[in-house]
């Protein structure tokens, strides 16, 4: 029980993450996206994410509580979105507007700036203090304010 209570927490924490990702109310976890260099940029997709994490939250909950509710259609569902998961950057790449649309300002921020720049802002996050990542993790306006005074600093 105690098992079944531990992945419950851990997979409640993971969903109530992603919600906040979604919702524009965390941006770091997708700003570490921009960090990486190579051939491609790897955009954050959080459609699956909060698949598998609303997935993984329903077995254990039907777990904890036994609700009887049948468990094979739930990892049928976790399976498949974990499939989608290794096959989503193909088709992210072909549809992108489709999938890329959330968080807003993840897309705001795609249309104004170029590799390079959003590369200097997710190290530039990672140089402030956790009081104002806090104003800039809910004030969207603020952190594309932010944002220009980063690329207007990384002009030459």
């Amino acid at each position: 029980m105690i098992i079944q209570l531990l992945m419950l927490t851990i997979s409640g924490v993971f969903l109530a993450r992603t919600v906040l990702i979604i919702a524009g109310y965390l941006k770091g976890p997708v700003l570490q996206r921009f960090e990486r260099y190579g051939p491609e940029e790897f955009f954050y997709q959080p459609i699956p994410m909060f698949l598998v994490a609303l997935s993984a939250f329903l077995i254990s909950f039907n777990e904890v509580l036994g609700t009887g509710i049948p468990i094979a259609p739930l990892v049928v569902l976790f399976l498949l979105v974990a499939y989608g998961l290794w096959a989503m950057p193909e088709f992210s790449h072909r549809y992108p507007k489709i999938l890329l649309r959330y968080p807003y300002w993840l897309t705001e921020l795609k249309e104004r700036t170029g590799r390079y720049e959003r590369r200097r802002i997710a190290y530039m996050w990672l140089r402030l203090p956790k009081r104002l990542k806090s104003v800039y993790n809910s004030n969207d306006r603020a952190f594309q304010e932010w944002a220009d005074f980063v690329i207007l600093g990384t002009l030459s």
